[in-house]
This record gives C-alpha cells, sequence and structure tokens, in this order.
C-alpha cells in the first residue's frame, strides 16, 4: 500500500480477495463487471456494492460512499479532477 495503489474489483472476485484489500483502495470495475456474475452492462456496479456491504459489514449506503470517496481521492491526486466533465467533476467534489 505504500506505493498508492488502487484494485478494481468485481464479483467474480473471491470473499477472502475482497476482503484481503483495505476498503479505501478498492474501486468497482465498470468496463464490463464480471459479466459472468449478474452483471449485464457496463457501469453495473450494484450486486458488486452489495455484496462488498455483506463483506465489510456496512450498508449499501455506506458501501457506495465510500467507493465514491476512493475515486474521489484518485481523482484529485492524480490531477483526473480537472479533465472529466465538469457534471462528474461537480459529483465527486460533493461526496
Amino acid at each position: 500500500m505504500r506505493l498508492g495503489t488502487y484494485f478494481s474489483v468485481n464479483s467474480a472476485m473471491s470473499d477472502a480477495l475482497l476482503t484481503a484489500m483495505p476498503r479505501d483502495r478498492v474501486l468497482p470495475e465498470t468496463d464490463f463487471p464480471a459479466r459472468q456474475v449478474r452483471a449485464r452492462t457496463p457501469g453495473e456496479t450494484t450486486a458488486l456494492e452489495k455484496r462488498l456491504a455483506t463483506l465489510w459489514r456496512a450498508s449499501n449506503q455506506e458501501t457506495r460512499h465510500q467507493l465514491w470517496t476512493n475515486l474521489k481521492r484518485l481523482a484529485v491526486v492524480t490531477g483526473a479532477i480537472d479533465v472529466v466533465s465538469e457534471s462528474l467533476a461537480d459529483t465527486l467534489l460533493t461526496v
């Protein structure tokens, strides 16, 4: 973790793997999340959020907030916040 890495995760990953990662470094896979495990379209992360909530013993809302907070942190640290759409930047900055 000293390298500042983030982990892209999906529902096909094992519970052991998902719980081994620090939750402040987890981002949901959104390009085509685990097509064999419920997701039907890119960006569909609801099933993963529910699973992470169970594993983390958190509410679905707390889990979604954690994932958005992680994305915000990554976007700010890398400077990506300056090049994403204004609506996405506004959303991230209000997390």
